[in-house]
């Protein structure tokens, strides 16, 4: 089902507060022209890759349950919040904390609210 098929030119969008728990990665597809998107307090663990659209540049993910993330989903962007998430300490998670400290993103947070919940 193509939930936003007709929006091309909606520019913001804001679902938080929705108890959202997991996006299809084609969810964001038709939306060419969205450079601001607010997905904070839900219970999102996992962003496929690719599921943001190239035109995106602001994006609030806040006050989720998020463990893990590729820094490749945040390529386009200039803002970026992630305070509040369930980061997985491991790993795979190496290349994201490298990014935190290169990237050019601006962070709305210090890096060092970016904590892990687990392992304790």
């Amino acid at each position: 089902r193509d939930l936003f098929g007709e929006l091309h030119q909606l520019e913001q969008l804001s679902l938080s507060h929705n108890l959202l728990q997991s996006l299809p990665k084609d969810i964001f597809k038709d939306l060419t022209s969205l450079y601001f998107l607010d997905l904070s307090f839900n219970s999102l663990k996992y962003l496929p890759n690719g599921i943001f659209p190239e035109s995106l540049q602001i994006l609030n993910l806040e006050y989720n349950s998020i463990y893990s993330v590729d820094p490749n989903l945040f390529s386009t962007l200039s803002y970026l919040s992630l305070i509040k998430n369930d980061f997985r300490c491991d790993c795979n998670l190496r290349d994201f904390k490298t990014w935190l400290n290169q990237t050019n993103v601006i962070i709305s947070h210090s890096i060092e609210d970016v904590t892990c919940a687990f392992p304790e």
